[in-house]
């Protein structure tokens, strides 16, 4: 019997074309928005995951550049004092005890003058002598690169406080006279970066949460939302993001990596973020350092230049006074001379006797002021002259 092909329904055929022709630019349509938007989503992602990274890291260098200034600026003032009694007075060490009061992420101020005892100002609660004289001999005895160090992070026992040092040198006269060493306390900017609320590793993974934490040269960790690991310098070198970023030998500013991390046999995709901060603070710091020091050292010289200025405007006006009267020429020179001498045998320090040096050459500048008629006259002065003549000590 011959096959006699069944006959398609005009309206099936009819449907199955509008669904074709309806549902494939739906679903092609559908495919490319979801896609795109999937694009949109990861860019979104890694932008933020950068700009995290970055803001945290950013949180780091301002905490590190305002210790830095804080070494920097009293090494700038001890420096263009240019009077080594200076490191050692009283006044050096209530400054000292200010700046630890206005600064409550920090933890001592050390200055060693070279041959004398220390001065240090310190917060007892956070650390003790002891701690601040190892602290410090161990930031004093770090290599310089310019004048300013910054010391690796470490953790003081039995207290668990982390702490990161900044030390500087002070050269007076071109001689080493001192090194100041601040001691600052991580905990502040720890919470900054990581959070304020400590939260356990495991809660972190299984919540899916972002995990922000930093670590040293060697992968050990710094900052961590868990303290548990921070305060055991947890090694993250298993993660691949810190692998890459060590092999890069932290030359790499910043770089997005996606990579897969295991915690409790359970393997997670992720993606992330790593900024280098403070393996290289240090280097910009002494950079910083070295234009400050450069700038020393030219106020320094422009100093020594309107001083060199003024002794000879000051030695000009006593040979202006001395000249105008013919039987007291030489004795500005004289009584500076004589007052210097009796300013050394009482144990005046060297600014006091420049100042008395400077005060003696022109003790008697209210002259300029007396009329020459009087001031040269060859006989005798009257009652009235003389009383003339009395009043110079009082003219300027």
């Amino acid at each position: 019997m011959p096959f006699v092909p069944k006959k398609i329904s005009l309206i099936l055929f009819v449907v199955v074309t509008l669904l074709a022709v309806g549902l494939i630019p739906l679903v092609l349509t559908g495919w490319f928005l979801s896609d795109k938007s999937g694009r949109e989503l990861r860019a979104s992602e890694n932008r933020y995951q950068i700009q995290l990274v970055q803001d945290k890291a950013r949180q780091i260098e301002m905490f590190g550049k305002r210790f830095a200034s804080v070494v920097s600026g009293l090494a700038m003032a001890l420096e263009l004092s240019n009077n080594t009694a200076v490191i050692s007075s009283a006044q050096t060490e209530a400054k000292l005890a200010g700046i630890l009061k206005d600064n409550p992420d920090l933890l001592a101020l050390d200055l060693k003058p070279e041959g004398t005892e220390p001065l240090s100002v310190f917060r007892p609660e956070g650390l003790t002598r002891v701690d601040v004289d190892t602290i410090s001999a161990e930031a004093s005895a770090l290599p310089r690169i310019g004048r300013l160090s910054v010391g690796q992070p470490r953790k003081i026992e039995p207290s668990g406080i982390v702490v990161m040092t900044f030390s500087s040198d002070v050269f007076v006269g071109g001689a080493k006279a001192a090194t100041i060493v601040a001691i600052a306390s991580l905990q502040g900017v720890s919470q900054s970066v990581v959070g304020l609320a400590a939260t356990k590793e495991e809660d972190l993974w299984k919540g899916g949460l972002p995990i922000v934490f930093v670590v040293d040269a060697s992968g050990s960790t710094i900052f961590h939302p868990d303290p548990e690991l921070a305060s055991t310098r947890e090694s993250m070198i298993d993660l691949k993001i810190v692998q890459e970023w060590l092999e890069s030998g932290t030359q790499v500013q910043s770089a997005l990596v996606p990579f897969k991390a295991s915690f409790n046999g359970v393997s997670h995709d992720m993606i992330g973020s790593s900024v280098t901060e403070l393996g290289t603070l240090g280097e910009s710091f002494n950079f910083m350092t070295d234009k400050v020091e450069e700038q020393i050292a030219n106020l320094a010289k422009a100093a020594a230049e309107n001083r060199e200025l003024f002794v000879g405007t000051v030695k000009a006006l006593a040979a202006a006074i001395d000249g105008k009267d013919k039987y007291t020429r030489g004795h500005s020179e004289r009584v500076a001379r004589i007052s210097v001498a009796m300013g050394k045998r009482l144990g005046m320090g060297e600014e006091e006797l420049d100042t008395l040096r400077m005060s003696a050459l022109l003790h008697d500048i209210g002259k300029i002021a007396i009329d020459d008629a009087i001031l040269k006259k060859p006989a005798a002065l009257t009652d009235a002259e003389y009383e003339i003549t009395k009043t110079h000590p009082q003219r300027l």
